[in-house]
């Protein structure tokens, strides 16, 4: 049995092995997911498209991207994952919005066990006319 814990201080993930599981050395090991910068999100006015880039993280495997039409994102739009640093997003729902936010958490693979890290700052999509 794993048991994760979540340092609040910096982006780690700290998984310790139980004494009594299958495995016999009572090991910690860490997992850094680095925190994802935003480059640029924009859309044309009536499209159902947006196009989203990001800084690369170091390690990082796959990108989880998130669109609410608000910044608290309190009703998520659309959620997608995608294993490039520019992708594009497409849904119906976002077609006629006026505002929208994006935001964005790397996700790394190590030995079969996802770690994801904490979410990007949000910012608003450009919608071009």
């Amino acid at each position: 049995e794993a048991v994760n814990q979540t340092n609040k201080s910096d982006d780690s993930i700290t998984t310790t092995t139980a004494p009594n599981s299958a495995v016999n050395d009572n090991s910690t090991k860490t997992v850094k997911v680095g925190k994802v910068t935003i480059k640029s999100a924009s859309k044309k006015k009536n499209a159902k498209k947006a196009n989203i880039k990001i800084k690369k993280v170091e390690g990082a495997t796959k990108y989880k991207i998130q669109i609410s039409k608000t910044k608290k994102f309190k009703k998520v739009l659309v959620k997608k994952t995608v294993k490039t640093v520019s992708a594009k997003v497409s849904s119906k729902k976002i077609k006629n919005a006026k505002k929208l936010f994006v935001r964005v958490k790397a996700i790394k693979v190590v030995s079969g066990k996802t770690y994801e890290g904490k979410w990007s700052k949000t910012k608003r999509i450009t919608i071009k006319k």
